[in-house]
């Protein structure tokens, strides 16, 4: 049988089960790229990091702008976290480094 079924390729009467009369034998190309690139994701996982490195690589104002930051001031705060709005401190001064209030 073909890939891909066109629900009106079908036929339903009431009180049976609804039956095919037909089917595609090629997706149309609208269906396969997204379902092959959606098999090389899933057998490759994403590919997102090195994409950006090789950006980063290539162009130097890039990567001045966009590089990660020093290990020793990222941090990724829970949700739960507030800052107080009228405090120009540092996260690091006001919401510190407890391991519970971090990602």
């Amino acid at each position: 049988r073909g890939w891909v079924f066109q629900y009106d390729f079908g036929k339903s009467i009431q009180g049976q089960k609804f039956r095919t009369t037909g089917f595609l034998n090629q997706p149309p190309r609208l269906l396969q790229t997204p379902a092959s690139s959606w098999a090389q994701y899933e057998e490759e996982g994403h590919q997102l990091k090195d994409a950006i490195n090789v950006a980063l690589e290539k162009t130097h104002r890039l990567r001045k702008k966009y590089k990660r930051p020093d290990h020793s001031s990222d941090r990724l705060y829970g949700s739960g976290v507030i800052h107080p709005p009228d405090d120009e401190s540092s996260c690091a001064a006001i919401c510190g480094d407890d391991p519970s209030n971090l990602i």
